[in-house]
This record gives structure tokens, sequence and C-alpha cells, in this order.
């Protein structure tokens, strides 16, 4: 028997027993989610499928469940450890998400090759400083809130966001990784703007309810004297789905300007389009208002690396936004309904919701109302004549203004000091020191910037909204391998240069 022979006989017992372990870990997993119910059995089948193909596909079992858990982020595949019922819109209990499985995979694959000294672990101190004193204030603000039950499910999901920016941020390493990352991306938004333009043209839901499609994800609004379809995708809501894209396309956007081949420019500027009419469909004019502002930030950068010129840069991309608002506004009655006719005081309820708010950080400046709470509390503090909070029974619709009034000013000056951070690492992009990662550093940068935009129209949990610290996450492991000068070599076509 030669040496090669021998090696491969001795290596089968390893591998008949890492089989049969998996196989039984797999046998248990279909067992428990037929017990659980269709969705998760579903889900099970689906996800120990997509691990083989994507096994098969990258050859590494880090990038397939990286792959597989970028994918399932905007499918509510998921169940409730808690759940509370309560008559008003907030957090209502702990849930757990296929993508949450995924990921607590792979931080827990992370975290013993730390302790085993084979993986190197980074702090990125600009944002996880502020973001532990967020954290910090949040709990304190849990201690002494009326529903502690919802606030704790609520700072859970807030740890478990931070959790999800330091994975990212430490292990981000290649660009291999970065491109197999954005193509992920893009396949979402291929398929979420598949089922919108579908929900759009057959005037209702698919029948998606077990991927996370609701009764909310396709819905009607009065615009002026007609009603006027809004769709949802899998997200469940027309404004949820608008914010997703925008944390989506602007990365897609600059893949799309990068020196890759042809033929996968073109597919990634595809996605875009179809991704941006999928937008349009939302009829959400937040979302229009936040994509328009990412998509001027990554133009800029773009050609501020073409051009040389900041003034130059700054006349084109403001000629590029105006063509496309004007055909976009020609081209879609809807969008004109949308923008220019009365919508029943959907815009002007904003106002006395703000007032509520205010009220409500003046009376709680330090602490707030407590956290996930602010909706259980907040008709003792309507002095509206409108009495808004007991006609609309949701939390204001700024992200911010929520922060403050949930856990107090500390903890609002805790979190923009978290955007700050991101901020002071995005900048250095525009120096296009390195054309392909800064130019999608820009990119997931500017999809922070369509949240800060957005957050200011529509109701958001931020510190729960996964792709927010996702985001994060990337511009900090895109800032480190520009400052370290990292340049390896990759093996897939869709991340060269």
């Amino acid at each position: 028997m030669d040496e090669r022979t021998k090696r491969i006989m001795d290596q089968r017992p390893a591998g008949y027993l890492l089989a049969s372990v998996f196989g039984v870990i797999t046998g248990i997993i279909l067992c428990i989610s037929g017990i659980m119910g269709l969705k998760w059995l579903i889900a099970a089948v689906l996800g120990v499928t997509g691990f083989f193909a994507l096994f098969a596909f990258t050859k590494e079992y880090r990038y397939s469940f990286l792959l597989l858990a970028i994918l399932a982020l905007p499918f509510r595949l998921d169940f409730h450890l808690i759940f509370k019922e309560t008559p008003f819109a907030q957090l209502k209990g702990l849930p757990v998400t296929l993508f949450d499985v995924i990921v607590t995979i792979l931080f827990v694959y992370w975290v013993i090759q730390l302790m085993l000294r084979k993986e190197k672990f980074c702090f990125f101190p600009s944002i996880s400083f502020p973001a532990l004193a967020y954290i910090l204030l949040a709990a304190i603000s849990a201690f002494r809130s009326e529903d502690g039950v919802l606030s704790f499910c609520m700072l859970f999901l807030i740890i478990k966001g931070y959790l999800i920016f330091i994975y990212f941020a430490n292990n981000i390493k290649t660009r291999n990784q970065i491109g197999l990352i954005v193509t992920a991306l893009a396949v979402g938004v291929f398929i979420q703007s598949c089922l919108g333009i579908l929900q759009h043209f057959t005037g209702g839901t698919l029948g998606l309810e077990i991927f996370g499609e609701g009764e909310r994800a396709f819905r009607t609004a009065r615009v002026g004297y007609k009603a006027i379809s809004r769709v949802g995708g899998t997200i469940g809501d027309p404004n949820s789905l608008a914010m997703f894209l925008n944390f989506l396309l602007p990365p897609i956007l600059s893949m799309s300007f990068t020196r890759i081949p042809l033929r996968y420019r073109m597919l990634f500027a595809l996605v875009f389009v179809l991704g941006g009419i999928t937008e349009i469909f939302t009829l959400s004019r937040g979302g229009w208002i936040s994509l328009s502002f990412g998509s001027i930030i990554v133009l800029y950068g773009v050609f501020k690396g073409k051009l040389k010129s900041r003034v130059k840069s700054f006349a084109m991309m403001t000629v590029s936004i105006m063509l496309i608002a004007f055909i976009l506004v020609g081209a879609f009655q809807d969008v004109r309904d949308r923008l220019f006719k009365d919508d029943y005081g959907s815009a002007y309820s904003r106002i006395p919701m703000i007032k509520v708010a205010l009220n409500m950080i003046e009376e709680n400046p330090f602490t707030g109302v407590g956290l996930n709470n602010y909706a259980t509390v907040m008709n003792k503090y309507d002095r509206t004549r409108q009495s808004i909070s007991y006609n609309f029974q949701y939390p204001v619709h700024n992200a911010f203004l929520l922060i403050a009034g949930e856990s107090g000013l500390l903890a609002l000056i805790s979190f923009l000091l978290i955007l700050y951070g991101a901020a002071h690492k995005g900048f250095r992009f525009f120096l296009l020191e390195d054309r392909f990662l800064c130019i999608l550093g820009i990119g997931f940068f500017s999809s922070i910037l369509t949240w800060i935009v957005h957050a200011q129209f529509k109701m958001d949990f931020a510190g729960a909204d996964i792709p927010l610290w996702f985001s994060l996450g990337m511009v900090a492991a895109l800032h480190r391998m520009i400052t370290a000068k990292e340049n390896i070599p990759s093996r897939s076509p869709v991340s060269q240069q």
C-alpha cells in the first residue's frame, strides 16, 4: 500500500464520524422543526439544502453559513421565545429568526477560534464605546419601565445587534468575502423585487405567509380621489421594505462601478434598477428621499474618482439625479399622486406625534419612559388637539425621538456617537486609495446615511435594526482593510479590481 492510499485510509474514520454527527444533527433539526410546525420544517429543509449547495460552491463552511445568513435576512422564518399581546404597535416579545440561528453558529465558531488564538479581535473603540454606553443606558431605562418584559426583550435585541456588528467587523477580511456578500445582497434584492412587482401587478399578496408575507405586505392607500397599491415583499410592510432596500441598494450600485468584468457590472446594475422600481411600488416617500440621498453620495464618490474634481463631481451627480427624478415623476402616475395629491393627513400626523414625543422627553430627560414602553405610556403625554395617540396607536415616526423618549437624551447622544464613529470611518473611503474597497465602502456608508434620512419619517427601533448593525460592521471591516493596506488576491470574478 503506497503512502497516499494509507493517508486516505487513515482519514476515513474521522470523515465517517463527521458525516454521522452531521447526519444525526440534521435529523434532530428536521424532527424538532416538524413538531414546531410547517413553517420551521420548510425552513429547516431549505436551510440544510442551501447549506450543501453553498458548501459545494464555496468549499468553505464559514462562507456557506455567511451567505445563508445574508440570504435569510428578509425572510421572517421565526418564532417567539417570549410573546406578549399588546394593543399597540411595538416589539411584542423576543423573536428568534433563521438569521439568528445561522449567525449564532458563526459567532460560536469565531469565539472558539479566539480562545484557541487562531483569530485576532478588534474592538473598534470609536463605535464600540458609544455602543456599550447606549446598551448600558437602555438597560437603566429598562429597569424603570412599566412593562419590564417588553423592555428586556428589546434590550436583548440591542445586544444582539452589537454582537452582529462585532462579528462582521472582525471577520470580513478579503475581497473575495466582500464580493460574495454583495452578491448575496443582490440575490436578496432580486427576490424581493420579483415578489414586490408581482404583488403590484396581481393586486394582492402572493400567499407566502410562511416566509413573512403578511396582510400588511400589500395594502392600499387613499390619495386624492382614488386608492393606490403599496407592496411590501416578505418584509411585511411597504415602508419597512423601502428601508430594507435602502440598506442593500447603495452597495449594489457601488459594485456596478468597480473594475469587475462588464457582465457582472451589468447584472448588478440590473438588480439596482429592479430594486428601485420595487421601491417606487412601495410608495414610501421617506424611502424615495433617502434612496435618492444615498445614491447621490455613491455617484459623488464614483465621479470624484473619475473626474478628480469636487465641483465637476457635484455637478455630474446633480444632473444625474435630477434627470432620473424627472423621468420617474413623468413615467409613474402613482408617484405624482403620492407626491402632490391629498394623503388624508398621513404626513401631517407626524407633527402631533412629535409633540407627544417632546412632552415625553421634557418630563423624562435622563432615563426616558422605559425601553420599548413608548406606546404603552404615550397617552399620558398626549396633550395634542388631535389626541393622536388615541387615534393612531403607533410610536413617533422618528427613530431618534423614539430613542430619547424611551431611554433618555444621554442614550440618544450615545447612539449619535455610534453614527459619528461610522461617519469618521466613512469619510476615509472618499480618498479612493483602493478603488474596489473604497467604492464599496462608500456604498455601505451610504446605506447608513439612507437610514439616517429615512429614520426622520419612519417608526424604527434603531437598536434592534439588524441591517443597520450589519452595515456598521461592513464599514468598520472595509475601513480596517484599507488602513491595514491589505491586498489579498481574489479567487472570485465578482471581487476582482
